[in-house]
């Protein structure tokens, strides 16, 4: 690394979800529980 470069993380993929809107009740979505994007209540 160069001085001065910063470090890039790579998004956990939780957190990604979070990001998402569960179909069902528009709540930040946990993952993909059988082939729709839910949270963890709508799974």
């Amino acid at each position: 690394l160069k001085e001065g470069a910063e470090i890039q993380q790579t998004p956990r993929v939780a957190d990604i979800f979070a990001q998402i809107s569960c179909y069902v009740c528009q709540a930040p979505s946990s993952g993909i529980h059988f082939g729709a994007i839910t949270c963890e209540g709508c799974k």
